[in-house]
């Protein structure tokens, strides 16, 4: 149903909205230009309901590994999911406003940003969910006893 609902409004977004590609000169003594892809009603009609359609996934997982905190921490990584749902807000928190802020100013800070935005998800989902289960395992072959 997200992925369904997610679909709709990009193509709901590209109907009636299209962006558009558009230049700005920034220095009227150099010349220097920047140039990006923009639509007129960009955050309010569209990216809103977007990001409500992107959180939802998020709490219900930390809905789910709250309800499953007290499963035994072999079968069970809540705690895992906790923290990592805590370092994506964090992620979120800092880099929205740095692109945000620097997406006027270069090119190419604004897509070194949105590359460690874009790519810090999916990073830290595999490494807060896998790494746990490879020092589990690796411990049980050594037969360190503990956590």
């Amino acid at each position: 149903i997200l992925v369904l609902t997610t679909i709709l409004l990009l193509i709901l977004w590209t109907v009636f909205d299209p962006l558009q590609w558009r230049r700005e000169e920034i220095n009227d003594s150099t010349g220097e230009s920047i140039g990006k892809c923009s639509s007129e009603n960009f955050a309010i009609a569209f990216a809103l309901p977007l990001i409500v359609v992107m959180l939802v996934p998020t709490v219900l997982t930390g809905l789910m590994a709250y309800k499953t905190k007290d499963v035994d921490e072999t079968f069970a990584e809540s705690w895992w999911i906790f923290i990592l749902i805590i370092i994506q807000i964090e992620v979120v928190v800092v880099a929205v406003p740095v692109v945000i802020i620097i997406q006027d100013i270069s090119t190419e800070g604004k897509y070194l940003g949105l590359l460690f935005l874009i790519g810090s998800f999916p990073m830290t989902t595999l490494t807060f969910i896998f790494l746990p289960k490879i020092a589990s395992y690796r411990r049980a072959i050594l037969g360190i006893e503990g956590s």
